[in-house]
């Protein structure tokens, strides 16, 4: 048995690597052909310093943001149907493009109300660009980010603009081991509470609130249950976590339409699968899945997804194609992945993720992947017996 761990573990790694190392191949290829231009900044002088040359008049530079932005509609919806290296650099361009466009509008002094949506637009478009370079250039885009946070004191878009930068930060600090300061935590929260109540999602307190002491993390989500409404991203997140160890039934219809409920599986140890098809390593999981049903079905175990898709019919295929044997939770008319009702519900925005109930209907176990150490809580749930009120 420990061999096949092993050999599990060794096969799940391979496939991680393969799927990504193809990915990065691709887009990698993409950026090596094309020359990356830092976006145009809004200060004056910044602007001259990268060679940029004096704002134009501001209704040329709104006609060419409307046509901009319906060709970023164009191309992300193209992306959606079929994702390409040429499609995903087309929308790269196109949105870092319209981040030098209204940093041209803010430096010709443009001040109507449609400026603060504008801004709101710029920001998302710095969020997309710089995760999609990850490290290059990275330290030009986050100086984006400041200057806004400096042209815009005490506002809505100040405050995004902070906790983008703050996002980035916390990932280097966990990277390193670090812990975000107790004294800073009010200020993460009251700007959380500002961004929700200005309808902007967040969830930096969640994040902050990593490797706190236990004292510390139990305050603070209290204060994020009294003071965000229930749907915010933080609060989800909370549920997540709460749900652990408790009793946990998931109720909804597959792609025929016909009723699913795990409380039909009591008496069976149960594998949930956040997933879409879209995510290589979703699908690198999905075989690993499907052997690992193979030689436990008879056990008691059983496998379901909750398909996080766009693109049903294509996920449809997919399965048609792998020959999977288990029901999928099904939702059509997604916008993301991640407005699955029952993502939504948990929180859930990161995928693959996968959920292990035991056969008393507790959910025992969140995770990302399968290792030696998730095969073995799993078969010891599958050697455990079904409680006596629900034994079949």
């Amino acid at each position: 048995m420990e061999r096949y761990r092993q050999r599990l573990q060794f096969i799940a790694s391979c496939l991680w690597i393969f799927a990504y190392f193809m990915i990065a191949t691709e887009v990698c290829g993409q950026l090596s052909t094309l020359n990356i231009e830092f976006p145009r900044p809004a200060d004056a002088e910044a602007r001259a310093r990268a060679g940029y040359p004096p704002p134009r008049e501001i209704e040329f530079i709104l006609h060419d943001i409307d046509e901009l932005s319906a060709a970023v509609d164009e191309s992300m919806a193209a992306n959606k149907k079929a994702w390409t290296s040429e499609g995903w650099f087309r929308t790269f361009q196109l949105r870092s493009k319209r981040i030098s466009l209204v940093s041209e509008l803010e430096e010709a002094g443009y001040e109507e109300d449609q400026l603060s949506a504008f801004l709101t637009m710029k920001l998302r478009d710095i969020d997309y660009t710089h995760n999609q370079i990850q490290n290059l250039l990275v330290e030009g885009y986050e100086r984006l980010w400041r200057e806004m946070a400096e042209h815009y004191p005490n506002s809505t878009i100040a405050d995004h603009a902070d906790l983008l930068v703050s996002y980035r930060v916390q990932l280097h600090m966990r990277a390193n081991g670090f812990r975000v300061a107790h004294a800073d935590l009010p200020e993460i929260a009251e700007r959380e509470k500002r961004l929700v109540d200005a309808g902007i999602g967040s969830d930096a307190l969640s994040w902050a609130l990593w490797r706190t002491d236990d004292e510390s993390r139990e305050e603070w989500e209290n204060w994020m249950i009294a003071n965000l409404p229930p749907e915010s991203s933080g609060v989800s997140r909370l549920r997540a976590r709460q749900a652990l160890n408790q009793p946990i039934r998931l109720r909804g219809a597959g792609f025929e339409n016909e009723p699913l409920d795990t409380a039909d599986w009591a008496g069976d140890v149960v594998i949930v699968d956040f997933w879409g098809e879209w995510c290589a390593p979703c699908r690198a999981i999905h075989s690993q899945l499907a052997e690992f049903m193979r030689m436990h079905a008879e056990r008691g175990l059983r496998v379901v997804g909750v398909l996080c898709s766009t693109d049903p019919e294509k996920a449809e295929d997919y399965l048609r194609e792998q020959d999977t044997p288990w029901p999928q939770f099904v939702v059509h008319g997604l916008e993301r992945p991640n407005e699955h009702p029952i993502a939504q519900r948990f929180g859930i925005d990161s995928f693959p993720t996968l959920w292990v109930i035991d056969r008393a209907g507790v959910l025992r176990h969140v995770g990302h992947r399968i290792d030696g150490e998730w095969v073995a809580l799993v078969e010891g749930l599958l050697d455990e017996s079904a409680p006596e009120s629900i034994e079949r």
